[in-house]
């Protein structure tokens, strides 16, 4: 088991320490600062458990995708 040094620092693995992973490299992360796994502001610069590497092109909520939102929900209502 990884034991704290004589410093008082804990080991990376007890804290989860990782490299070359952040949110905003991460799929469920949105551009806008939100994600689709975790509530809250999101750092672009920290990350979680929950890190997948972006698997497609960084994805934008702006007027073209609420545009398509909307009309996929109007579609479906009728």
């Amino acid at each position: 088991m990884a034991q704290i040094d004589d410093y008082g620092r804990k080991p990376k693995e007890l804290v989860n320490y990782r490299q070359h992973q952040k949110c905003m490299n991460c799929d469920h992360f949105f551009s806008s600062g939100t994600c689709e796994s975790v509530g809250g502001n999101i750092s672009p610069d920290n990350v979680c458990d929950l890190w997948e590497i972006r698997s497609q092109e960084p994805r934008y909520k702006d007027k073209e995708y609420f545009e398509k939102e909307y009309e996929s929900n109007k579609n479906k209502e009728q």
